[in-house]
């Protein structure tokens, strides 16, 4: 079962486990020590969780006191606005869907337009990779990277680069088509475009490319050796010194494209974090870690949150869902004029009636109180 609150809640948990994954992408203590693929599962999750917000009947109901309960009860009462806000949602999720394949429509477009050379060093090069990448050089390229989920291909620029170099630089690609990186990014673009109305999940879509690269650095670096990682970190300084000179290089990339050089900021930054893992290798995580991630994401179907609010008189709304604060009621019982009565459910909840509409639940402490003593208890018949 879905509902509202359900809906509210994975919200909720992908919002703040997206804000930490970034977060601690940004840390390069944490990218020095531990291995990066814990954040990618721990996104994966959040996202599993975002997409499946299930009820659970045992999970614990935390209740809090806000003015959001009073726009549920508007929409309750006005089901044309809820629709119509459900069409906008509607029409955004389209136009984020055809943003994104124009995208990548527009770029196909455009390498088909491209020049292809040959190259001696690459043919070399591109026996030592997978059968299902293409190589391509091409004077129109300026940074390699590669595009292509279920066809890739890595693009290299026409220069005159030594081999060790260009032997590096199709190392990193190749790194990306076998992690299958360009699937997580689609799966991210497709994400976003759902819930294109939340900002973290749009701000992530933008942070992804750097949580692949810096996987990218660490899965290639940890196959090579002192003296590789070395020349592997000035592949990537060389790159960098190279986009200085060269313009138009802020065009974004498509959803199923990867450049082995991102922004100048974070190149800094992968720099750092592998100059200093040389010698001091990142720490795998322990399985007692992994547990830990999955267990808080199972735990997070254990909580759902619910508004509720606090009723004027004459103000109460006897529909499902919708929750009011018997603390903050000013409504006085008149045992002589209202119908007062309490029924107690199934599971054991005891929920106050005046004049037939729903009050709110009562505690245990509550119904021990000299204020509702005298009411009479209606147990629910389990037969209805």
């Amino acid at each position: 079962m879905i509902s509202w609150f359900s809906f509210f809640s994975a919200q909720f948990f992908i919002s703040l486990t997206l804000l930490l994954v970034m977060v601690l992408c940004r840390w390069k203590g944490f990218l020095e020590r531990y291995s990066v693929s814990t954040l990618i599962l721990a996104a994966a999750l959040a996202a599993v969780r975002v997409l499946l917000p299930l009820d659970m009947p045992f999970a614990c109901v935390v209740e809090f006191w806000t003015a959001l309960s009073a726009i549920q009860i508007f929409l309750a009462s006005h089901p044309r606005v809820a629709h119509l806000l459900l069409g906008i949602w509607g029409v955004g999720v389209i136009a984020a869907a055809a943003r994104d394949l124009a995208m990548v429509y527009s770029a196909h477009r455009r390498y088909q337009r491209y020049i292809y050379v040959s190259n001696r060093r690459v043919r070399r090069v591109a026996r030592e990779v997978p059968p299902r990448c293409r190589l391509i050089v091409s004077p129109n390229v300026q940074v390699p990277f590669v595009r292509g989920a279920f066809r890739p291909i890595i693009y290299l620029p026409a220069m005159d680069l030594p081999e060790w170099e260009l032997r590096l630089i199709v190392t990193h690609e190749v790194s990306h088509v076998l992690g299958h990186d360009a699937f997580v990014k689609l799966f991210c673009g497709l994400l976003s475009a759902v819930f294109w109305w939340n900002p973290v999940v749009r701000c992530f879509r933008r942070e992804i490319d750097n949580l692949l690269e810096f996987r990218c650095d660490e899965r290639v670096t940890e196959t090579l050796g002192t003296e590789e990682q070395e020349a592997y970190l000035q592949m990537l300084l060389n790159m960098s010194k190279r986009m200085k000179s060269l313009e138009g290089m802020s065009r974004g990339l498509s959803m199923e494209e990867f450049s082995a050089l991102g922004r100048a900021s974070v190149t800094k930054r992968r720099f750092h974090v592998i100059f200093n893992r040389l010698d001091r290798p990142p720490r795998r995580v322990g399985a007692v870690f992994v547990v830990c991630v999955f267990s808080m994401f199972f735990a997070s179907y254990l909580v759902v949150f619910q508004f509720a609010s606090y009723p004027g008189n004459g103000e109460f709304e006897a529909r499902p869902g919708i929750n009011y604060n018997l603390e903050g009621m000013n409504k006085e019982i008149d045992s002589a004029t209202d119908t007062i009565y309490i029924i107690k459910r199934l599971d054991g909840e005891y929920q106050l009636y005046i004049n037939d509409g729903f009050i709110g639940r009562l505690s245990k402490d509550d119904m021990l109180s000299v204020k509702y003593q005298n009411i009479p208890i209606f147990e629910e018949d389990a037969q209805k």
